[in-house]
């Protein structure tokens, strides 16, 4: 990929319901059934994490799952959406792993 720094993105910080609302930020929502190299790099932290066994770049119900999961023990909203927010959460340093 290009180097697209650590990307600070102001006014991210709790901001409801703007998932899915890109204002020129380089955040593509992720979701059931798409398939690509976004997929891909999701899977390997959503692994990283414990949330999923294995990557293979496409977005199935594991991933679904996998993501509601994320999303339940992180306090986000649980719709299963790999949205900015979401997206975030995980490249943050205090994504919350799966508990064991």
């Amino acid at each position: 990929g290009d180097g697209t720094g650590t990307g600070e993105d102001p006014g991210a910080e709790g901001a409801d319901g703007t998932d899915g609302e890109s204002s020129g930020s380089s955040v593509t929502v992720l979701q059931h059934e798409d398939e690509s190299d976004a997929v891909e790099a999701l899977q390997q932290k959503l692994k990283e994490l414990g949330y999923l066994d294995k990557v293979t770049g496409y977005y199935g119900t594991d991933t679904v799952a996998a993501v509601e999961a994320f999303q339940e023990n992180n306090d986000l909203e649980v719709d299963g959406i790999a949205g900015s927010g979401t997206q975030a959460k995980l490249d943050s340093d205090d994504a919350k792993a799966k508990d064991a």
